[in-house]
């Protein structure tokens, strides 16, 4: 009931990160609400009007981006596809915020009055919904071929390799030379000779437990105890909560005009650099927490006879599925190709092997 009132009184009910803004976190008066970041609010504009207006693709969105040295949301030099479409779909960025309940099989659709100002018209907006629409109609009409390994193939250069078909015949294919102009990686490699060595390789490792406690014993064995794990936690959401009053103090002063915009939005631009530091260090303490504490009474045996048992005869549906279970990773050097897995809860190491490229 309150995260409702929250939301009809104009402030966002969660956290209400979004490219382009910042967000000034807290429950009191003027805080729960997104202000514009100028350093980003430029890059939103331009997506929109070279989507919209100048009719580019999403890989040649990609480029310019990279071309002007545009970092991505995460701060990586190049941006992905989803990215640009997550993007291009948030009606926040026409200032209409939504937030929506479910409950009992209902759901109900709450606006957060001002809590977004807009960047986009809705008329761009509603364009580039409609070319989106269309795009998707098309896809669905070319009828693409299936590519088992589809996002799990990596080039020895870095970049991941897509599905193609020169010729009728499926492959993968390097982007790398989509965005670097200097570079000319054309790597390709025939796609059902991959995905035949990628699977039994993929077996072959559940035949091995003994690889498989090997290798988690070196990995937990330097990892210190769950009690101290505990506390570095804990440390850590003390930091959390000590940021989070720093940014309460920002609000409060420019609501009263102590503080410009710009000055508070370098401030908390900072804090929130601080803040994904730390929950990023958190997420990693966590993981290693989980992983002391499942270590523990593993059952590896059973569990590589039980994956080896359900993989006998699988579909394509099924292959794809454990691949992306044990976050399988594909990468293509010349005639070698490096296989990692993790499983059950850690990275095994690479297995490599010799395949012919196209």
């Amino acid at each position: 009931r309150g995260r409702k009132q929250r939301a009809r009184n104009g402030r966002m009910p969660a956290m209400g990160n979004l490219y382009g803004y910042l967000y000034v976190k807290g429950k009191g008066e003027g805080r729960g609400i997104r202000i514009p970041d100028t350093d980003k609010t430029n890059t939103v504009n331009n997506v929109f009007a070279w989507y919209v207006k100048e009719g580019l693709s999403l890989e040649s969105i990609q480029k310019r981006l990279y071309a002007l040295g545009v970092p991505s949301p995460n701060g990586k030099p190049y941006w992905h596809a989803s990215t640009i479409l997550r993007l291009l779909s948030n009606l926040s960025y026409t200032g209409q915020t939504v937030t929506k309940w479910t409950f009992g099989g209902n759901e109900e659709v709450i606006e957060v009055p001002g809590a977004t100002p807009a960047l986009i018209d809705r008329q761009t907006f509603d364009a580039a919904q409609e070319r989106m629409r269309l795009n998707r109609e098309d896809a669905k009409r070319r009828g693409k071929r299936d590519y088992l390994l589809r996002g799990m193939v990596f080039c020895a250069c870095g970049r991941r390799m897509v599905g193609a078909s020169p010729g009728g015949r499926r492959s993968y294919r390097c982007t790398g030379c989509n965005w670097n102009p200097d570079s000319h990686c054309e790597r390709t490699i025939v796609a059902d000779n991959l995905e035949h060595a990628v699977w039994e390789k993929i077996k072959a490792v559940f035949t091995d437990p003994q690889l498989i406690k090997t290798q988690m014993e070196q990995r937990f064995g330097d990892i210190q105890g769950a009690a101290e794990l505990e506390v570095q936690i804990k440390t850590i959401d003390a930091r959390l909560k000590a940021l989070a009053q720093g940014e309460g103090a920002i609000a409060r002063k420019l609501r009263l005009g102590e503080l410009s915009e710009d000055v508070a939005g370098k401030e908390l631009r900072q804090g929130q650099q601080d803040r994904a530091a730390l929950e990023r260090e958190k997420t990693t303490l966590i993981g290693q927490l989980e992983g002391v504490k499942r270590f523990a009474d593993l059952d590896i045996d059973t569990l590589c006879h039980n994956a080896l048992t359900n993989l006998e005869a699988p579909t394509p549906e099924i292959k794809r599925k454990a691949l992306q279970a044990f976050g399988t990773r594909i990468t293509v050097d010349g005639k070698e190709v490096r296989v990692s897995i993790a499983f059950p809860v850690e990275p095994i190491p690479e297995s490599s092997f010799e395949l012919q490229p196209l």
